[in-house]
């Protein structure tokens, strides 16, 4: 599953990252099947634009057959690329910080329906 930031804007939309298997040819891959199973060494942060991480990511324990991420390096991973995506797409940063405060101020309004409710629970029983 990749990742995308869906937040409205066009440039940031564009891009959908993931956590790359890393092979023991130390190639990327998202391709998750028998031919890469045994053989993932690692994970990078990839982004469908074409870059990818110079940082891989090792777990602690064998990694054996697995193909999926555990999930703090799937985090690691999302980090870096969630910094990619806003070193690619000037005034993400911003636009995010918009955002943010709108959902703020949102969160604030009472909403018509929480009046509607704490009228009818104040009501006297019939």
């Amino acid at each position: 599953m990749g990742w995308f930031r869906g937040i409205g804007h066009p440039q940031a939309d564009e891009h959908e990252g993931w956590a790359a298997l890393v092979l023991d040819d130390d190639t990327l891959s998202s391709e998750h099947s028998d031919r890469t199973r045994g053989r993932v060494t690692g994970w990078r942060a990839a982004c469908d634009c074409g870059w990818s991480s110079t940082t891989t990511f090792v777990p602690g324990e064998p990694i054996g057959d697995r193909t999926a991420a555990p999930r703090l390096i799937e985090a690691n991973a999302f980090d870096e690329w969630t910094q990619h995506v806003h070193d690619a797409v000037p005034g993400l940063v911003e636009y995010e910080r918009q955002l943010d405060e709108l959902d703020e101020l949102a969160a604030e309004q009472p909403h018509p329906h929480d009046e509607l409710a704490r009228r009818r629970h104040s009501r006297p029983p019939h």
